[in-house]
């Protein structure tokens, strides 16, 4: 498998000097996984996707599968500046789980490119597009296995497993843990602790929420996002091969992210032999399995 970031960022883009080596980009994956094309949120990074997509593939035809892990802004803003799906010919399967109003996948995409917003509806964009809701049944897509859980975060948000020819990887953004606080969203709440744990368990290359500090983290309790100190405890009780510190607070310049980067690094050796390598995502990065 191939992963490649195009969106690293949470909350809001930010632009500028002060984010130009981890990305001012909002959340983007983009897994390679054998023939299949799997995309992890739709970012601002999305529209950076695109147009590598349009360039990989010229004149053939995009089949891509989209999976969100909820529909706060920042992990869907990208989608209606997303030109392959202005493209006849191509189709992409959009996947995500319960909506806390009762609306279905693509209503919440409508309401997004509603006119009041945006230009253009998403009736308008040319590709097929199928909407997909997620009723916890894995699925099998190539050689490509997807599974998936809620995590614990103020609005239903899913975390994805990826397994293909025995390597696996975890997309896990946006989650709090629940020994801080839970967030009373769904009825998954009874179950999310030993879901998440199931879901990271094993994985060669964890990309987990880290948005901040530990000194941060009290002030922004509740909030539904975990310290750099929470993601290493995922990843070190879960025997993580590799930590990828995500979803960057817009806040943080590079030389934040930076420190955040070492601290980790250096936290994992004091706790002994744990095998973990810790780095923080930055655009542009690609990881091979």
């Amino acid at each position: 498998m191939i992963v490649r970031f195009w969106g690293t960022r949470g909350s809001i883009p930010t632009p500028g000097h002060a984010t130009s080596i981890f990305g001012g980009n909002t959340t983007c994956v983009e897994i390679e996984a054998g023939e299949e094309l799997l995309i992890f949120d739709a970012g601002s990074g999305l529209r950076e996707l695109g147009s590598s997509l349009n360039k990989r593939f010229r004149n053939k035809s995009i089949r891509a599968s989209l999976f969100i892990s909820h529909t706060h802004w920042d992990h869907i803003q990208g989608f209606p500046f997303f030109e392959p799906a202005f493209r006849p010919g191509n189709h992409f399967d959009i996947y995500g789980g319960l909506s806390n109003t009762g609306k279905t996948l693509d209503q919440l995409f409508e309401g997004q490119m509603d006119l009041d917003y945006f230009p253009v509806s998403l009736s308008q964009m040319a590709a097929t597009l199928t909407f997909n809701n997620l009723d916890g049944i894995p699925l099998t897509l190539g050689e490509a296995t997807i599974t998936y859980c809620y995590l614990n975060h103020p609005t239903n948000t899913l975390g994805y497993r990826i397994e293909h020819q025995g390597k696996v990887i975890v997309f896990a953004t946006d989650h709090e843990p629940p020994s801080e606080i839970v967030h009373p969203v769904t009825c998954h709440v009874n179950t999310i602790s030993n879901d998440f744990k199931k879901l990271f368990y094993g994985t060669e290359i964890l990309i987990a929420d880290s948005q901040y500090t530990e000194k941060e983290y009290p002030k922004c309790r509740g909030w539904g996002h975990s310290s750099i100190a929470h993601a290493l405890a995922y990843a070190v009780e879960a025997k993580v091969k590799k930590l990828v510190l995500f979803h960057h607070d817009p806040t943080h310049t590079d030389d934040i992210v930076t420190k955040m980067e070492v601290a980790t690094q250096e936290r994992a050796i004091i706790m002994g032999d744990t095998g973990i390598e810790c780095m923080a995502a930055r655009e542009g990065m690609e990881l091979e399995l």
